[in-house]
């Protein structure tokens, strides 16, 4: 007997569908090679952000981002922790004014998800809260909040939430699609076994386009590299945006035992 979806991926994005299946009474199984949530999202920095870097130029989006981070936060609130940011303000870069306006704007949706106000600093007040900070041309600066997570325990909370339906998460690697009609109507994995599905959904991530070649077909994506730093130890609290030599923006973030430095996003052409 068919199924009514088919889910390639188990990673966040595979589990958000199939609990969207559970939630419409549909029969699905998520199919993951792996551990869910074990390679591109446990590679995440783990926050749940709401988009401030989307506001200048795509409104729209960090409003979006805001409403979902809303959503997970009253679903999955003790898996969540606060995550202060500092993001200070140097001589040659970014003036506390402009982060100021920008921030002022963020209040206005910092409610949608449980976030909190922004806060304006001087230099000495900055320092307090993040030691290391270098004194030389530090002007000030200004702080906000976000969410983290540990990414794959969201992943597993989100798929036992779907307990209650006609769900089922199976371990193995697709090699091959039944076609009919120029119609995907199901899957075959490497240790021989047939699912058969009403609708397939393919949430490969960066595999996404190999997926789709089984098929005959193609989701070209323009792959990046994201890379952190890892540092040892505790570097407390709080978070911090900082420009690297490129005058990109990056960020170092607290985790349980280490910081996360990074992420680079860099373009991509090798094996994911």
């Amino acid at each position: 007997m068919a199924t009514d979806v088919l889910i390639i991926g188990g990673g966040i994005t595979g589990a958000g569908v199939l609990l969207a299946c559970a939630r419409r009474g549909l029969s699905a199984v998520l199919l993951e090679r792996g551990r869910p949530g074990g390679v591109t999202t446990a590679a995440s920095s783990g926050l749940i952000h709401g988009g401030l870097r989307y506001l200048p130029y795509d409104a729209p989006v960090t409003l979006e981002c805001c409403q979902e981070s809303g959503w997970i936060l009253e679903r999955f609130r003790p898996l969540l922790r606060r995550q202060p940011f500092l993001w200070p303000s140097f001589e040659g870069g970014h003036g506390v004014d402009t982060a100021e306006t920008l921030l002022e704007l963020y209040d206005e949706l910092q409610p949608l998800k449980g976030g909190r106000p922004h806060v304006r600093l001087t230099a000495a007040e900055a320092r307090v809260l993040v030691p290391a900070l270098s004194g030389d041309g530090l002007r000030g600066g200004v702080t906000f909040d976000e969410w983290a997570v540990d990414a794959r325990a969201l992943v597993a909370a989100v798929i036992a939430e779907t307990s209650h339906g006609e769900t089922r998460v199976l371990k193995g690697e697709v090699t091959a699609f039944d076609m009919e009609g120029g119609r995907v109507t199901g899957a075959r994995l490497a240790d021989g076994t047939a699912l058969a599905a009403r609708v397939v959904i393919n949430a490969a991530g960066p595999w996404a386009d190999r997926v789709a070649a089984l098929a005959g077909g193609r989701a070209p994506l323009t792959l990046r590299k994201g890379v952190h730093l890892v540092l040892p130890g505790d570097h407390g609290p709080w978070a911090v945006l900082f420009a690297d030599e490129t005058g990109r923006t990056v960020g170092l973030y607290p985790r349980p035992g280490t910081a996360w430095v990074g992420p680079t996003d860099d373009a991509f052409t090798g094996d994911p």
